[in-house]
């Protein structure tokens, strides 16, 4: 027997993924090492020397997901053949967590909220995703370059590695053949999967329609778009194909599986068990194969037949190709293909021989099939911080034209070149998708196209399968430059695959393989297979027998076999062992002769590592050195980045890419992958996994040294700041904000106490108000009107608020807001489109905001710091975007105008303005500064990516804020003035109570100690309180609820979030080292004992006072984690053992750190906050969860001694309270959750609050106020259940506790501290009566053609100032007559009666509604969609309800708010009816401004911008009729005839809207607070809209159809507590089903006993109604 050759190595390169499961499953390597092994080959090739950029966005977590599967294989647990094999997605594909940008610019930061359907069966096959494959933008094309630039060839570099005109997929097939991953997944909308695959030579498969879900893929062209996977051979498609072809039991986004129209097969009754059954190398014998002649230089025999262009070269490849064909048995028929002839028959009128792309030709508009889809993919997307709409996005950004690129020449009918008309088909209104009109017809034309130009014709000429070289020619890489390459480019045979737009048009199913180099260009060319619909398997046989006998695959030169690539086979098997080494990395900067190097530091047990490698950029270091029980090696000399330098990746490509990969003796090996740039001549080090440590710390002081003096704006020293801290009245602060939206509650005695813990839970500006934005909305209502004095619209109230709470405040008044108000905050007197170009230096615009920011201003300024009042910072703006840095620039001439005008009110504090996230750099003094920049910079963050729906989303922390920084503010304070502290949910989507992944504790825990750690020392959360949406001021993005999930509830409740963000916010307090520190370093296992944390340690340069923050590594992490630190204090490194973080959680450790007149030499706990108290006694209070170890010591005796006078205690966190107490130290020991009802209220109105200035108290659920007064500490607050109240206030005489009024004897503890019983309200019963003895009446009397409407405004405008052109004339736009706010009523007359139907088109904001009546009878409307904002139907006239003359035709539209300025033209998109048109057979003759109406007239809110409740304000009430006559108000009193005695339970029985009025009376206990709301819900099915008044406020906005939400609470003063309210009610029936609501309560939230006196008088908020309402009939 002879000797059996066994190869002794495998390599990577080429290798297929039977090859490697088998090195796996033999032990020979394992996916750590074998995803290593492909990353270094993107870092060599992708990344550096050849460049290829395929793969832009490269998965940070890679090295998971590769430890993940050696987990299951060393645990006999593989998932099947993909398990542990990396592979590529295109960046068109969702992928939880990462972008799916598409290649665009308008979506480089959308997240993905899932997995696409093929990503997650790749996922859960165990599958490792090394990253995502570049792409055009939005796949619109081939090889122009997108957000990320475009992939090049791996073949020959002078080539286009895909077709220009239809090769999206490039970066995905290049991956694929340079070995980058195993296989990609592209897709096609015409052949933008198979054009790449043939430049690159690989296996690329277009199925059958629907046989592949695509379900989770941004979509191009609907009808056309399919998945297409790309591997390197046949059989490694099968192995994908086992996994990905599977049934998909969703079919949102993926159209064909979705349309009701053509049924398609099931996929289990077409795909096979395994794909491997086609696995026939004799399947071509006897079969009968068609070659189209125009593909290999012949002439159809139809004269109309476009001329292919192929070159000589790929003629020769075919000629090869047919022998092998013929060689199998088959026969080969040259023929014609007229199911492309027929379908790309020209237009006389183009010449012969012209180069303009061929057309779709299809009868859907595809533009609008586009825009629906984009649209549509947004809203199931759900992204709402860049887009939930196609409407919210720049359409000019989506598909930029890049600088110096050749024009492309596709047809001008195209929809690739209408992206203008993407966008008008949306904001114009649009219908569901599959209501397009003769949708259904038109797919199944295409059905029948398919069958009679292709079936029927393979069966008539007894064809098996037809086969084509992929594309007659490979462009020039110089195409986009080059209008020589472009003209070859742009050939018919070139700028697509050949089948051009029919292939995917029909859904003709394919399979392409390689069929060798061109002998001239060394590029590849793919042999096509086609056949019948679902006849995919019978493609494989073909295939897989043609793969079989040819092997004409080559590798690519540009990409060789690295030493790195390859595997050892060895001698035989070895299990993986069932633990991975540990590994610990840690990166410096080093500097070098001839540049800067990388000191690479790694850390493993030396006794269970067998190999240890390093490697940067894919350069592996050989000179590693053993240095302190750590190995140690440096890099080379870091050359700079040769790549584009407008081509983004993610990382940042200029990065270098750092692998360290520890294998253990046990075949189990760790790896770390990590990212370095130089930038601005600093060192910054990114991304989850990298490390960075600054070792040389004194080059870092030395520089912050240097610009540490204090800086002011010129106009006042009072507030400075140096690159540390803000510093007011000579001091350091912190600035630990929130947001609070004072329009948001109408009752300004609620601003002052709405429930917060007020000054107790953080520095100076803490809760309310602290950062407060000014609606110029709510303040003018008209053009020149404006209201400061009014009931909630008395600003100066509000200050006078936080001057006596000593609170600082951060003024924001725009003139833009955002804020999810309506329109932004901006005037709605301005929807008109009189403001001009908004947020501009248009003169129109200018003239609009200057008096609202010099009334505004002038306040501000009366109310500043330098005046005595709380006023420390202006910002200037909201959220503007800084793109372009000229002073020329429209942009930054605004801002000027700005900071001049708000200096002409007189503001001398200094001014700040908010990034829009890392999106840009605007603003800065630091960076770019041509002109507006503001004196200290912000930086906005919403970094938590929570779901609703899926707790375990998100949770990814954000690590390079310090970074950010570093770059664009350096020599200012770090600054967030918007950090999420929730997220608003829109309409149809889940309420806030449901979302508990955003009341999560752990996120302030872990995401505002993060911030800490990067110091950032100015910090406002938005929302601490949201509020409510109460009349018509929300934006049509949320409906009436803002609660926000912030910390504080919309109902004033204390969520468990808040707090801990009060115990973050107390440390930060009396924490002043923290004011005046450096970097020290930070990173995975930094200053640790593991890889599993994360730590930052800062230092103040003054005192040495550490501060280590310590979090997961994965900080989504829900482990527990134990582990050592070593801290650096001034008796040297100690090292701490047990240190405990669990699953989310955070604890900033500190060293020396100074309280009183004692040190804490360190502490592994908490600090809450600490005390100096006239007994001479340090209070320290520290805080764990339970269970956990503490460790501290103090430069004192406690409980042990030592020679340097350092005093050690350990303990371990039990339920409750400890206490340690000893020489003049207290030290509180609390467990969290107890510390959560720790307070600290200041004993001064000095917002800058001292350690000495503080009361200590423990037990209620909320604290206000505590002082001490002969003998008495006084104490008020809110308390829900009975509790002990612990009292620590230094006097050693206190006898007697007050809380809330009530005497309690005081006990006294050993400690110094008293206590007392204090009641609650759990035992307090709260009766709420039920809503009965309704009164109603009709209030849509407009409908009847009897309605007298001689007062109302006629509509005679034939031109409008709006940006939006109106659909007919004349203009129905209903700001153009001075409605704005609430529903609008329009009453069309007209006479004719031949007319069939009428076309409307309306607008009112997302999840709108409108509803049309003809005569008094309904003819239909729409009833609202969440993502929609304008909507069009086209209603039939019922010729029974039609009339000779005098026809009425009434319509009610809807409003939810105008937009903001993020989508289209913000408050200028117009509201009510954009267009109205009757239709008949023969009315051919009308046009946009003949309509077939005679007249219109239009009625709104009572008074339109008259404002004639200015106690409520502008935005309260709508056009309804019970609205505009006072029946919501308070007194109005209901009689007959006009009124009946229904209720909502009873409802209506048709179409109509129905107003109900009751009043109840409430007797709810002076002490108590008790948050009150009302429940609505309505039987299944029920299409309606509700509106509910209390005394007079709109407080809830309910569409049961649409949803959320279905509690609506209202605060007191909205409400009396004790006496009189009334409630009203409206029901808008919108179909003849009619509509009845079956809960209509009182509902109360919780109950707390209290002495703020909710039970006032509450009457000057609450007027009443009068007669003159009466004239509004």
């Amino acid at each position: 027997m002879g000797s059996i050759n066994i190869p002794e190595a495998l390599s990577i390169v080429e290798a297929t993924v039977g090859d490697l499961a088998s090195a796996l499953s033999q032990g020979h390597t394992n996916s750590v090492e074998l995803t290593a092994k492909h990353l270094l080959r993107i870092a060599k090739y992708d990344r550096r020397s050849t460049l290829l950029n395929s793969v832009p966005i490269i998965n940070e977590d890679v090295f998971e997901a590769a430890q993940a599967s050696d987990q299951r294989r060393a645990s006999g647990k593989v998932l099947n053949p993909l398990d542990g094999i990396p592979c590529t997605i295109k960046d068109s594909y969702k992928i939880i967590g990462m972008t799916v940008a598409s290649g665009s610019p308008a979506f480089k930061d959308l997240i993905a909220n899932e997995d696409a359907f093929t990503v997650k069966k790749i996922k859960d096959a165990g599958a490792v995703i090394l990253g995502r494959t570049n792409m055009p933008p939005m796949a619109a094309g081939g090889m122009q370059r997108g957000v990320y630039g475009r992939a090049e060839s791996p073949y020959n570099a002078e080539y286009l590695t895909a077709a220009f005109a239809s090769g999206s997929s490039n970066g995905s097939a290049t991956a694929t053949a340079a070995s980058f991953g195993v296989f990609g997944m592209g897709e096609e909308t015409i052949s933008s999967g198979r054009s790449p695959a043939s430049n690159n030579g690989l296996v690329a498969y277009t199925p059958s329609r629907g046989l592949i879900s695509i379900r989770g893929n941004w979509p191009l062209f609907p009808t056309c778009d399919t998945v297409v996977p790309h591997t390197r051979t046949v059989e490694d498609m099968f192995a994908l194909l086992d996994v990905i072809v599977a049934k998909d039991e969703k079919t949102t986004g993926d159209f064909w599986r979705g349309q009701p129209f053509v049924k398609l097969p099931d996929v289990n009754t077409v795909r096979p068990k395994t794909y491997y059954d086609f696995s026939d190398a004799n399947s071509l014998a006897g079969k009968k194969i068609g070659i189209p002649k125009i593909y290999i230089g012949g002439v159809d025999s139809d004269p109309m037949a476009r001329k292919v262009y192929t070159h000589q070269s790929v003629i020769d490849l075919w000629s090869n190709a047919r022998k092998v064909l013929e060689g199998l048995g088959a026969t080969v028929e040259e023929v014609d293909f007229p199911v492309v002839t027929k379908f790309e028959t020209p237009d006389p009128d183009i010449l012969e021989g012209s180069s303009i792309a061929p057309p779709h030709n299809n009868e859907i508009d595809m533009c609008r099939l586009m825009a629906y889809a984009w649209d549509d993919f947004l809203a199931n997307n759900a992204d709402a911080k860049v887009a939930t709409s196609l409407a919210q996005v720049d359409s000019a950004i989506i598909f930029p034209q890049p600088p110096g690129s050749i024009p492309d020449k596709y047809d001008s009918n195209d929809p690739l070149v209408r992206h203008t008309d993407v966008m008008a088909h949306i904001t114009g209104g649009r219908i569901p998708t599959y209501d397009i009109p003769s949708m259904g017809n038109a797919l199944k034309n295409l059905e029948d196209k398919r069958k009679a130009d292709f079936e029927d014709w393979l069966d008539d000429l007894g064809l098996d399968t037809v086969v084509w070289p992929c594309n007659g020619d490979v462009g020039k890489a110089d195409a986009d430059v080059n209008e020589t390459s472009a003209a070859e480019a742009w050939r018919n045979g070139v700028l697509y695959s050949n089948g051009n737009c029919v292939i995917r048009q029909l859904g003709i199913p394919t399979v392409s393989v390689p069929m060798g180099l061109m002998a001239d260009t060394k590029m590849p060319v793919n042999l096509t297979f086609a056949s019948k619909a679902y006849d995919d398997g019978n493609l494989f046989r073909y295939v897989y027998a043609f793969e079989k006998a040819s092997h004409l695959r080559q590798a690519p030169p540009r990409t060789p076999q690295l030493v790195t690539d390859t595997i050892s086979l060895g001698d035989g098997k070895s299990k993986l062992g069932l633990v991975p080494p540990e590994l610990t990395l840690d990166v410096t900067v080093v500097e070098a002769k001839d540049g800067k190097k990388l000191r690479i530091l790694c850390g493993v047990k030396q006794d269970e590592v067998s190999m240890l490698s390093i490697f940067v950029d894919g350069d592996k270091l050989d000179d590693i050195k053993l240095v302190d029980s750590k190995r140690e090696a440096e890099s080379h000399v870091l050359g700079s980045w040769q790549g584009r330098p407008e081509e983004k990746g993610v990382p940042a490509p200029e990065k270098a890419m750092v692998i360290v990969v520890a294998t253990g003796k046990n075949r189990r090996s760790t790896a770390k992958l990590v990212f370095f740039v130089k930038m601005h001549g600093q060192q910054k080090f990114l991304l989850n996994s990298f490390i960075m440590r600054v070792i040389a710390g004194f080059v870092a002081l030395f520089a912050l040294l240097l610009t540490c003096a204090a800086t002011n704006n010129g106009l006042t020293d009072i507030v400075s700041w140096d690159p540390y801290s803000l510093t007011v009245n000579g001091s350091r602060v912190f600035v630990f904000s929130g947001e609070v939206p004072y329009q948001r509650m109408p009752v300004p005695e609620m601003w002052l106490v709405p429930k917060p813990p007020r000054r107790v839970w953080g520095h100076g500006l803490t809760l309310y108000p602290p950062s407060v934005y000014f609606f110029w909305s709510y303040h003018s209502p008209a053009k020149d009107v404006y209201d400061f004095e009014t009931s909630g619209k008395n600003i100066q109230r509000l200050f006078d608020y936080a001057k006596e709470a000593g609170i600082w405040v951060i003024a924001r008044s725009g003139p833009y807001c955002n804020a999810e108000t309506n329109a932004g905050g901006l005037a709605l007197w301005g929807s008109d489109g009189s403001m001009g170009n908004l947020r501009t230096s248009d003169a129109r615009y200018y003239e609009a905001w200057l008096p609202w920011v010099t009334k505004v201003g002038e306040i501000i300024a009366r109310n500043e710091i330098t005046k005595g009042g709380p006023v420390v910072l202006n910002q200037i703006e909201n959220e503007l975007q800084e793109t372009i840095h000229l002073a020329s620039n429209t942009l930054v001439i605004y801002m000027e105008q700005l900071k001049a005008a708000f200096k002409a009110a007189g503001i001398t504090v200094p001014s700040t303005h908010n990034e829009k996230g890392q999106r840009s750099q605007s603003w800065s003094t630091d960076y770019e500064d041509v002109g507006g920049a503001v004196n200290i910079y912000g930086l906005d963050s919403y970094p938590g990516g929570f779901s609703c729906t899926n707790p375990n989303s998100g949770f990814s922390v954000v690590r390079n804020y310090f970074q950010w920084f570093s770059n664009y503010s350096f020599t200012q304070p770090s600054y967030v003035p918007e950090f999420e502290a929730g997220y608003f949910t829109p309409w149809g989507s889940s309420f806030y109570d449901d979302c508990t992944a955003e009341h999560d504790p752990s996120f302030a825990d872990v995401y505002y100690k993060n911030n800490i750690g990067q110091r950032i020392t100015l910090q406002s959360l938005y929302m601490a309180w949201g509020g409510t949406n109460w009349g018509h001021s929300a934006a049509p993005v949320v409906y009436t609820s803002y609660d926000y999930s912030a910390p504080l509830r919309e109902t004033r409740e204390i969520r468990d979030k808040m707090y801990q963000t009060k115990l973050i916010g107390l440390f930060t307090r009396v924490s002043s080292d923290l004011l005046k520190t450096y970097m020290v370093g930070n990173g995975t296992g930094y200053a640790t004992s593991s890889a599993a944390i994360w730590t930052r340690e800062i230092r103040n340069p003054d005192t040495n006072a550490g501060f280590y923050i310590v979090q997961q590594s994965v900080s989504s992490s829900r482990t527990s984690e134990t582990f050592s630190v070593k801290l650096n204090t001034s008796q040297g490194i100690i090292t701490v053992l047990d240190v405990n973080l669990n699953g989310r959680q955070s604890k900033i450790l500190v060293t020396d750190y100074n309280f009183g007149s004692n040190t804490l030499l360190y502490s592994t706990a908490d600090i809450l906050t600490y005390g100096i108290f006239d007994d001479n006694v340090d209070v320290l209070v520290l805080y764990l969860e339970e269970n956990q170890i503490g460790q501290f010591a103090l430069k004192s005796n406690i409980t042990s001694q030592t020679s340097d006078g350092v005093g050690t205690v350990t303990y371990t966190q039990g339920a409750g309270k400890s206490i340690v107490s000893y020489n003049g130290v207290l030290i509180y020991l609390l467990e969290q959750k107890l510390a959560w009802k720790f307070w600290a209220p200041p004993t001064t109105n000095n917002p800058d609050v001292k350690p000495s200035e503080q009361i200590f108290v423990l037990g209620p659920y909320n604290v206000r106020n505590a002082y001490v007064s002969h003998g008495v500490v006084h104490v008020s607050g809110d308390n829900d259940k009975s509790t002990t109240i612990e009292v620590y206030t230094g006097n050693r005489g206190i006898q007697t506790i007050d809380w809330n009024g009530i005497r309690l004897d005081a006990t006294k503890t050993p400690y110094g501290s008293v206590t007392a019983q204090i009641p609650g309200a759990e035992d307090r019963i709260i009766s709420l009566p039920p809503l009965q003895n309704w009164r109603s009446a009709d209030s849509l009397p407009e409908k009847l053609p009897s309605y007298d409407d001689s007062n109302w405004i006629v509509c005679n405008k034939t031109t409008t100032l709006s940006p939006t052109t109106p659909i007919t004339i004349p203009v129905l736009f209903s700001s153009d007559y001075g409605y704005y706010t609430g529903a609008k009523i329009y009453r069309g007359y007209f006479d004719r009666k031949d007319f069939t139907s009428v076309s409307i088109t309306c607008s009112g904001g997302l999840a709108f509604g409108w509803t049309a009546w003809l005569n008094g009878v309904l003819i239909g409307g729409d009833m609202g969609n969440a993502t929609l904002t304008t909507t069009t139907a086209v209603l039939p006239l019922q010729l029974s309800s039609l009339q000779p003359t005098n026809n009425v035709l009434t319509v009610v539209v809807d409003y939810h708010g105008h937009d903001q300025t993020s989508t289209a033209k913000g408050v200028a998109n117009p509201r009510g009816i954009l267009g109205a048109s009757l239709l008949s057979p023969s009315s051919s003759d009308l046009t946009t401004s003949s309509t077939g109406f005679n007249r219109w007239k239009i009625q709104g809110n009572a008074g339109g911008l008259a404002n004639i409740d200015p106690v409520r304000g502008p935005m309260n009430e709508g056009g309804l009729y019970g609205e505009r006559v006072g029946w919501h108000l308070p007194g109005f009193t209901p009689s007959s005839p006009q009124f009946g005695r229904s209720s909502p339970f009873i409802g209506l029985n048709k179409s109509g809207i129905e107003f109900y009025t009751t009043t109840f009376h409430l007797n709810i206990d002076s002490d108590l607070d008790v948050p009150l709301g009302i429940e609505l819900s309505a039987p299944a099915g029920t299409e309606a809209r509700v509106m509910v008044w209390v005394n007079g406020y709109q407080y809830a906005k309910y569409v049961p159809h649409i949803g959320p939400q279905t509690r609506f609470p209202f605060p007191p003063g909205v409400v009396n507590n004790r006496g009189l309210n009334t409630v009203a009610l409206s029901l808008w029936a919108m179909t003849d089903d009619g509509a009845t609501l079956d809960t209509v309560k009182l509902i109360q939230y919780g109950k707390y006993q209290t002495d703020f006196k909710f039970n006032q008088d509450w009457s000057y908020l609450q007027p009443g109604w009068d007669e003159s309402r009466l004239a509004y009939a």
